[in-house]
């Protein structure tokens, strides 16, 4: 899936930029020589197109929580454009979702072992 955005940066410079979202929901792994398949819930972001100021650039994410993309080199400094946040949340939206309702299943569970561990807990002191 591709996601397209416009926006201006702190500097004022005009960006336009396409994000392609690739969402992996099996993946091949080795068991002791056995190719298998197996779920999976992973998601890819990757550059498709950068333009700054109408001049396209190879971009590519800049560091795992996608809030920068590298856009060439000076010297040995990287060039940076920096995302709006609220660019960034958009198209990781799906995967923060999924990220937010597994910790709430998580939770759960730990609240209702404690529960029950109390209980258990009260019951062994009587």
């Amino acid at each position: 899936m591709k996601k397209n955005y416009t926006f201006k940066t702190q500097r004022g410079a005009q960006i336009e930029l396409t994000v392609n979202i690739d969402h992996i929901t099996t993946e091949s792994i080795n068991l002791d020589g056995y190719a298998t398949e197996v779920k999976a819930d992973k998601y890819n972001y990757k550059v498709d197109t950068i333009k700054v100021n109408g001049n396209i650039l190879n971009g590519e994410f800049y560091n795992y929580q996608n809030t920068e993309i590298k856009v060439g080199m000076q010297g040995s400094q990287p060039i940076l454009v920096a995302i709006p946040e609220e660019i960034r949340k958009d198209f990781m939206a799906e995967e923060i979702a999924k990220n937010k309702q597994k910790l709430e299943k998580m939770i759960d569970a730990e609240r209702k072992y404690s529960e029950h561990r109390e209980m258990m807990k009260k019951a062994m002191s009587e």
